[in-house]
């Protein structure tokens, strides 16, 4: 399984059609190829956790899903920023 590191974004505020495609991408069918959702099928999904982002109101650069508010992404903005990592 994946692991993540200092500049991996928390899937906790990544959009819950995107989490759940990148799970079950990179944890259940990482053994079988032929299960894994096709470049169309991300894209859609991509483009339905991208239509619900709001720009960050501190940082205009830093987008957050309007699922987990603001509180999400000055959670987010303050892991990356404790981490080093940039944004």
């Amino acid at each position: 399984m994946i692991q993540p590191v200092d500049r991996t974004i928390l899937l906790e505020i990544v959009h819950s059609e995107v989490k759940k495609y990148f799970l079950k991408c990179f944890n259940d069918w990482y053994k079988n190829p032929n299960l894994r959702p096709t470049a169309k099928e991300w894209m859609q999904v991509l483009k339905v956790g991208s239509n619900e982002l709001n720009v960050c109101e501190m940082v205009d650069s830093y987008y957050y899903s309007q699922t987990y508010g603001i509180e999400g992404a000055i959670k987010a903005l303050k892991t990356f920023l404790y981490n080093g990592s940039s944004l």
